[in-house]
């Protein structure tokens, strides 16, 4: 399968008025190829920052970061505009759809702008939507609006989904549930998943287990048992 994802002491300064946060400190580390891979860390432990650099929102202050040989610290901004609407398919906490759109046309926008989109009707049976495709984010529940969230991102059929705490605004049973799609995304589309989350419950679920504290790598972890997201307690 291969190294989909290199970070080679990447580094993240911000300038706070006189004063230099170092939000990330100098990260290294590989993920696999159709991994599923929890990135844990209490608030400002510098986990979105990596997650934004990987994803191509956010610049590193040094060092670099390949997808495959493609380096993402190298690139200019219409580079990177590409590499998100290609490559990369984001989940956030917060769902961010069109409220004047339905969960299907919420779908199609991604779709649209793709080179290889999936079929919109495939993706809604995919996220178990499909009867549902009509409504609007209003008449979705919580874990529906995620559902259709995460359904947007597989759409664009990329090679990388990252979640910035997808289960964050869910409640448990809900939050399980997003889960569990996830990680049949994972496993049945063969997609290289990173979740991002300060909930250490998760990271039994994973492959891998990198966790971040105060801007630096401080462990990275095979989990020789992964557990099924039913499973999970918090």
């Amino acid at each position: 399968m291969g190294t989909i994802i290199r970070v080679e002491n990447l580094t993240k300064n911000y300038q706070l008025g006189e004063v230099t946060v170092e939000a990330l400190k100098e990260a290294t580390f590989e993920i696999e190829e159709g991994e599923f891979v929890v990135i844990l860390g209490p608030s400002g432990s510098g986990k979105s920052t990596l997650l934004n650099i990987i994803g191509g929102m956010d610049t590193a202050t040094s060092g670099r970061a390949f997808l495959r040989d493609q380096e993402i610290t190298g690139m200019n901004e219409g580079q990177l505009t590409l590499y998100r609407r290609n490559k990369v398919g984001f989940v956030f906490q917060f769902y961010n759809l069109m409220s004047n759109l339905t969960a299907a046309e919420n779908i199609e926008l991604s779709t649209e702008i793709s080179e290889n989109p999936l079929p919109v009707e495939q993706v809604l049976e995919e996220v178990g939507l499909y009867n549902r495709r009509e409504h609007f984010p209003s008449q979705l529940s919580g874990g529906e609006q995620q559902r259709v969230s995460i359904a947007r991102a597989i759409a664009k059929n990329p090679e990388l989904i990252l979640c910035d705490e997808p289960t964050g605004a869910l409640d448990y049973t809900t939050g399980i549930t997003v889960l569990s799609l996830l990680a049949k995304l994972n496993k049945e589309m063969n997609k290289t998943v990173l979740v991002i989350t300060h909930n250490s419950a998760i990271a039994d679920m994973a492959h891998r287990v990198i966790r971040l504290g105060s801007g630096r790598v401080v462990e990275n972890r095979i989990n020789e048992k992964v557990i099924r997201p039913e499973e999970v307690r918090w």
